[in-house]
């Protein structure tokens, strides 16, 4: 059961854009939700190509990224052709190329040997390991909206 936000969650959350790349629908759907009663507008993706796509389309500003590190190497697409999708952290990069304003925070199930790999854990931008619960989402979400978070 999730508690009622305080004001200080509710400030934050007011007019506050996240975009949330996430290929796992189930993982999508929650965090969605949680983030959508909190009073967030949520723009699910579900890779890295819907990601780029609201980052240049969608008009208003967008104040956080959250996104998973390991998403699909590759998309099948509607036409039944495959197009090369981009990881988390080149992800990151791209999107902050296109808003450069933009916060991050970096979701990963993955093992140390993969994160190192990634440069995730050098790159300076938070980081939650999976799994954890939309409670500890939430609390991050809110230091990072409100600067209290690096």
């Amino acid at each position: 059961m999730m508690s009622a936000p305080d004001a200080t969650s509710t400030q934050v959350a007011a007019g506050t854009v996240i975009l949330l790349v996430e290929d796992d629908a189930s993982i999508r759907q929650i965090f969605t939700y949680g983030l959508t009663q909190e009073g967030f507008t949520v723009l699910p993706a579900k890779h890295s190509l819907e990601a780029l796509k609201y980052c240049k389309e969608y008009p208003s500003t967008i104040h956080l990224v959250i996104t998973d590190l390991g998403l699909p190497d590759e998309l099948r697409l509607a036409n039944n052709t495959t197009k090369t999708s981009l990881k988390g952290v080149e992800l990151v990069r791209r999107l902050m190329t296109l808003r450069p304003s933009l916060k991050v925070l970096i979701i990963s199930g993955q093992g140390e040997e993969m994160l190192q790999k990634s440069g995730a854990l050098h790159s300076g931008w938070p980081f939650l390991r999976k799994p954890f619960g939309l409670d500890t989402l939430l609390r991050h979400v809110r230091l990072l909206l409100s600067g209290s978070a690096t």
